[in-house]
């Protein structure tokens, strides 16, 4: 049987075999989880038993009439049929289709839903301040905060970038002056957008950075305090 694609949208995925949980020659397959009206709740990809275990957030239905499988040659091209599969169904969370899946399939976690992504941000979030404590409750700070380790460490790092060239990439005219270029660039529109220029080009500011100038220049750089300078009254109070 040859998978098309209908005109219409199809309320159920039409697979070459539907196998049971103990087959033992099942390679990497896509399966689908149908509702009891037909239409598809879920699109996965697997091998083994995967189409049929109960995970947290992946529950398999009960009825094993209602868990399509099609194989694929290789691990590849499994991944791809998920991905287009899941396109193709769309996705509830985002409101392009009727699927509970929460991610576009495909190797690794691809186009999140938010509720996943702050998910893995708490986690990220309650794991960092775990492993800190227990890093700084260990010792394991002290042991690598060290001189001696600090040292070690940019000896190696130095070294390993004298080996590659980066240094001497780093280190060329053209890269200094194009550096010093996006930080001038990224300087001068901070300033900008911050206010900055526009409180120190006042005519008031630029008339006293003049004086301060001059005043460093002719007067503190001699030691010469002069009673009708602005500047060094301050000095002799």
């Amino acid at each position: 049987m040859v998978l098309g694609r209908s005109k219409e949208r199809p309320k159920f995925f039409l697979v070459l075999h539907v196998v049971d949980a103990y087959d033992n020659n099942v390679q990497f397959y896509t399966y689908l989880y149908l509702r009891r009206d037909g239409s598809v709740r879920y699109v996965g990809k697997g091998s083994g038993r995967r189409a049929f275990q109960k995970t947290v957030g992946h529950t398999p239905p009960k009825d094993r009439s209602r868990i399509l499988i099609q194989y694929h040659p290789d691990e590849q091209a499994a991944f791809e049929a998920e991905v287009f599969l899941i396109a193709y169904y769309g996705r509830r969370d985002i409101g392009s289709g009727p699927l509970q899946n929460v991610t576009d399939g495909g190797e690794g976690a691809a186009n999140p839903s938010e509720r996943i992504r702050e998910v893995c941000r708490a986690n990220g979030r309650k794991n960092g301040k775990r492993q800190g404590a227990k890093n700084a409750k260990n010792g394991h700070f002290q042991r690598i905060c060290t001189p001696e380790v600090r040292a070690a460490g940019g000896k190696i790092s130095g070294k390993r970038n004298v080996d590659n060239g980066h240094l001497d990439r780093i280190r060329s005219t053209e890269n200094w002056l194009t550096g010093a270029k996006i930080n001038a660039g990224k300087l001068g529109r901070r300033n900008v957008e911050s206010g900055h220029l526009a409180r120190i080009r006042t005519p008031e500011v630029l008339v006293m950075g003049g004086k301060a100038a001059c005043h460093k220049r002719w007067h503190l750089a001699r030691g010469i305090v002069k009673t009708d300078c602005p500047l060094c009254v301050p000095a002799t109070l």
